[in-house]
């Protein structure tokens, strides 16, 4: 199988295909496979699409605030572009009136939210000039992106007037 860019993501013997939540989702009969984008495929669990419990009242609370996503497998990780989307909904829910940043390009992303958290210093791309928005996020960058950084505004400055984070201090 062939991505829209030409790249090979994997073969398909799949029952079904899509494109869900920001990665290709495989299916053979009852089991659910996440293309890796190489031709690999990782086994999702079975309760891939159900909110972990101890999550309820937090996602419940985001949703409640417009500071959430909708995803269809919630127990995946997310991707980069994901964390983009989300850290910029907060960050207009806490600087509704804030001006719009100039545009940071990437040379494999143009998507909205990707190059205003750049511009606000939210996210940095790689030194090829990429964002490599599909590619999970780790929680190293995670950790960084939250963290301050000189010429950024970090991330728990944008979440601390929603919730206090003890690393802001």
């Amino acid at each position: 199988m062939i991505d829209k860019t030409g790249q090979f993501v994997g073969r398909h013997d799949f029952d079904e295909l899509s494109w869900t939540d920001s990665r290709y989702i495989g299916k053979r009969g009852t089991a659910l496979y996440q293309l890796d984008g190489k031709g690999g495929e990782i086994r999702l669990p079975a309760n891939a699409s159900q909110e972990s419990s101890w999550a309820k009242a937090e996602l419940e609370a985001a949703r409640e605030h417009d500071i959430s996503l909708s995803f269809y497998y919630p127990r995946l990780n997310i991707t980069r572009v994901d964390f983009c989307r989300l850290a910029v909904k907060l960050y207009q829910k806490v600087q509704p009136n804030a001006s719009a940043a100039p545009a940071v390009t990437f040379s494999d992303c143009e998507n909205e939210s990707v190059c205003l958290a750049a511009a606000l210093g939210i996210v940095t791309g790689y030194d090829d000039g990429t964002f490599r928005p599909y590619q999970s996020i780790t929680r190293q960058e995670a950790a960084l992106n939250s963290l301050s950084r000189p010429n950024c505004k970090p991330l728990c400055a944008v979440l601390t007037p929603l919730r206090p984070i003890p690393i802001c201090l």
